[in-house]
């Protein structure tokens, strides 16, 4: 939605600037007659102005006259005339029911307030927006898939060194090993050498059992020896 909605921004401030440009050379070709009324030099605007409902169309307001492109035919637009200065934008439906974004403009020349309204018909550019998007979908949807693969490989990666623990602890069960290996993910690594240290300690532990059990055989065995002896002894 953010990536749709700034395309279609960036697009409107692209069609506001050119019919900014627009309003610009139809100010610069407004004159007037003999009697003082607004005339426009229709040679020095754009053609597509001239060509009936081609989506592009403008208006001229002043207190006493409108004067509207050959492309509006007889139509005129509903627009509240301008001081000068002011700038407004609107989105209307044109004459053909084509999506309409409006630059309304309030310039001073000869001597009065001019409004000029200039109109571009967006169906174009909602197209190409349109067209965009689909692509765009069509490429999110294609990289979504391609990370969810990238994300089961590293997750697959990661948890097999992380298999072998559980082989690694049966085996401590079965005598056959003494430590757990370190090559295992960072998450669990302090938790491997914690364990290792437990068996270190326990395995320490151990010996200094069998230490202590070996010197207790040793001691006994001098006062067994007598007492096996001591049956035999005429005095018993």
């Amino acid at each position: 939605w953010l990536t749709s909605s700034s395309i279609r921004y960036l697009a409107e401030e692209s069609v506001a600037e050119h019919l900014e440009h627009d309003a610009i050379s139809i100010l610069a070709a407004l004159s007037t007659d003999a009697v003082n009324n607004i005339t426009l030099d229709i040679n020095r605007i754009e053609p597509i102005y001239l060509e009936l409902f081609s989506g592009d169309y403008y208006q001229v307001i002043t207190h006493e006259q409108i004067i509207h492109s050959r492309s509006l035919m007889d139509q005129n637009f509903d627009i509240k005339a301008l001081s000068a200065g002011e700038i407004n934008k609107l989105y209307i439906t044109g004459p053909k029911l084509q999506p309409l974004v409006i630059m309304v403009y309030g310039y001073n020349k000869l001597g009065r307030d001019i409004t000029i309204a200039v109109a571009e018909d967006l169906s174009p550019t909602l197209a190409r927006i349109a067209s965009f998007q689909y692509r765009y979908t069509l490429i999110g949807l294609a990289l979504l898939l391609l990370l969810i693969v990238v994300q089961v490989i590293i997750l697959r990666s990661g948890f097999h060194r992380l298999a072998r623990i559980p082989q690694q602890i049966r085996a401590l069960e079965h005598g056959k090993r003494t430590q757990l290996d370190t090559d295992v993910p960072q998450e669990v690594a302090a938790l491997v050498h914690e364990v290792n240290w437990l068996l270190k300690v326990l395995d320490q532990r151990l010996q200094r059992s069998r230490d202590a059990l070996g010197d207790l055989a040793h001691a006994l065995k001098t006062p067994l020896t007598v007492l096996q002896q001591l049956p035999r002894e005429d005095a018993l």
